[in-house]
């Protein structure tokens, strides 16, 4: 899959280089540091810069001069609630109250309305550019982007046949025998490592007879200048604003009424650095509470983390929503199988900041490329393993759309059932299409954005303040 760099001077590299910085200029104002890091944590590898850049895949994708057409659109005004950013690494496990392991898309920070079948365009993208990433797999990109379309289009269809619709909930310990190779394996893990509470042995040991907050390094910089996994102690500012957040977060909960206040009462606080991509500059803290009882085996962890604007936020306003994470947190209800997959997910708002919350837990792990990627090479996994997956997250996502309510508060499965039509193979060409070509877009942006840090350092050129005037 080779590759040339266009010139610095070209439309294209001018062009991404300006939605770059638009795109993380209050993060750049704000922290520069940070934000010069996540622009450095992107060009580490094709797959990073991929995860880094859906604002830039929205903006190609609505623009009138670079959008690509499709013959598979619903109305325009009829839109589906969307993941937003539906790719390979936002795919995990949850813990369910019936002790069952259910798997589901885990991040909806970019959710809003719009066109069904760009939210399948990448997730589409997202496994050609996991497969770019592996030259065991490269050559089959194509195949798998396209597996992923087939069980998008073949979902749709069981549901308008009406068929079960396909199932990602698993009994505890079967996982590796139904899910198949890498959902098994994720499933394993994630068991493992909940029940041994191991994010509390991380970020909250025990420490004689109470638990206090490790502060420093829990995992070494795999790039030079970005962080990890680091943890540090909070300001006093920072205090205030997790207690704040926590005033107010409980009534978000699906089950408030069952929370005792002890639950959350706050016993450690740190600041989380080097996490994500997108969301690698935002504040993200971690708060140890009471749990449900004195004991400290059962203790909670819960991550607070800033919600911005959706990249398509200009193309669908959602004015039903208070704050940006009163939105992701309401879209996460309504895309995933249950609204209280995670029982501690809520939001606050705190004047212009708003906060997701969430449970820390390690039964919530996700899909890592990277480890797809190792496995492949040294033959743990086939191609055929990767097929499933594709095919598997394809299923996942019509699944996840066809649950939620449209745009005009209607059913969604009439409206993208009647767009694929009678020609889903049609479909799958499409959007197999479409990722081939727009991956390798994707990997001629990685290039530039290689070169202008070359050239131009790690913000770009970026100036916080304008030049003073001669």
């Amino acid at each position: 899959m080779k590759r040339r760099t266009d010139s610095l001077n070209s439309d294209r590299a001018r062009w991404l280089r300006d939605a770059l910085i638009q795109d993380n200029r209050d993060l750049l104002a704000r922290a520069p540091d940070d934000t010069a890091g996540k622009l450095r944590k992107m060009a580490s590898s094709p797959y990073t810069y991929f995860r880094g850049t859906a604002a830039i895949f929205w903006r190609d994708a609505v623009a009138p001069d670079r959008e690509t057409p499709t013959s598979y659109g619903a109305p325009p005004d009829h839109l589906t609630l969307l993941i937003g950013d539906p790719h390979p690494e936002n795919i995990g496990s949850f813990h369910g109250k019936d002790d069952r392991i259910h798997i589901e898309f885990n991040d909806f920070d970019a959710s809003t309305y719009g066109p069904y079948h760009l939210d399948a365009r990448r997730l589409a993208l997202g496994f050609f550019m996991l497969a770019a990433s592996s030259r065991d797999l490269r050559g089959d990109a194509a195949r798998i982007a396209g597996a992923v379309a087939r069980g998008y289009a073949d979902e749709i269809l069981a549901h308008v046949a009406g068929d079960a619709p396909t199932l990602f909930t698993f009994e505890r310990g079967e996982g590796e025998a139904k899910a198949g190779a890498i959902l098994g394996d994720l499933i394993r893990r994630a068991e493992r490592d909940g029940d041994a509470r191991e994010e509390l042995t991380e970020y909250a040991p025990v420490d004689g007879d109470a638990r206090a907050m490790f502060y420093g390094e829990l995992a070494a910089p795999e790039v030079e200048g970005v962080v990890r996994d680091h943890v540090d102690p909070v300001t006093y500012a920072e205090r205030d604003l997790i207690d704040a957040i926590m005033v107010t977060y409980e009534q978000s909960l699906v089950a408030s009424n069952d929370v005792s206040s002890r639950a959350l009462r706050v016993k450690g606080t740190s600041r989380r650095l080097g996490s994500g991509v997108s969301s690698y500059p935002v504040r993200r803290f971690y708060v140890l509470t009471e749990g449900l009882t004195d004991a400290l085996d059962d203790d909670l962890l819960l991550e607070l983390k800033e919600a911005l604007d959706p990249p398509l936020l200009s193309l669908q306003p959602d004015p039903d929503h208070a704050s940006n994470a009163e939105r992701v947190v309401r879209h996460q209800r309504a895309l995933q199988a249950r609204p209280d997959q995670d029982p501690w997910l809520g939001y606050a708002r705190v004047d212009d900041l708003s906060f997701k919350v969430r449970h820390r837990t390690k039964y919530q792990k996700g899909i890592d490329v990277s480890r797809i990627v190792q496995e492949v090479a040294e033959g743990d996994y086939a191609l055929d393993a990767v097929l499933e997956l594709a095919t598997q997250s394809g299923h996942l996502l019509a699944a996840s759309h066809v649950r939620a309510p449209t745009s005009r508060g209607e059913h969604a499965l009439p409206m993208i059932a009647a767009a694929i039509g009678d020609d889903a193979d049609g479909f799958v060409t499409e959007t197999t299409s479409f990722a081939t070509s727009y991956g390798a877009q994707t990997l001629n942006d990685y290039d530039i954005l290689r070169d202008y840090i070359s050239h131009h350092g790690d913000a770009l050129g970026f100036l916080t303040s304008p030049p003073l005037e001669p």
